[in-house]
């Protein structure tokens, strides 16, 4: 039961960080943008003042075009991509970490019954 409990607290409190740290960054960003007479509310693309018309001027405007285009139609894949991706790499670095805390309890048991 206390296991239980203590795993409950370490998951709320991490949650309540990361709440935090997320309302911290978004009262930041607003604060900035109000500094610098910008609208408060975020830009839904990238590059707002890129058209497709300016897509045809050079690369980098088409480049801007590409992000643009790319992140409204695609976004929602690429930000869920990207989330699998730092799930697995946490998975993978928590498993190791894991493994070699385990290991090394087992050595220091081996060597406590080695020593009597």
């Amino acid at each position: 039961m206390r296991g239980k409990l203590l795993t409950f607290l370490f998951v709320f409190q991490g949650v309540v960080i990361i709440a935090s740290l997320v309302k911290v960054v978004k009262i930041r960003q607003m604060y900035k943008r109000s500094l610098k007479g910008r609208p408060l509310v975020s830009p839904k693309f990238m590059f707002p003042r890129i058209s497709r018309a300016d897509a045809d001027k050079n690369i980098l405007h088409c480049i801007k075009y590409l992000f643009n285009f790319g992140f409204y139609k695609f976004g929602l894949e690429v930000i869920n991509f990207y989330q699998k991706r730092t799930v697995l790499f946490k998975q993978r670095f928590f498993l190791l970490f894991f493994f070699l805390l385990a290991h090394q309890e087992e050595r220091s048991g081996r060597d406590a019954t080695v020593s009597h």
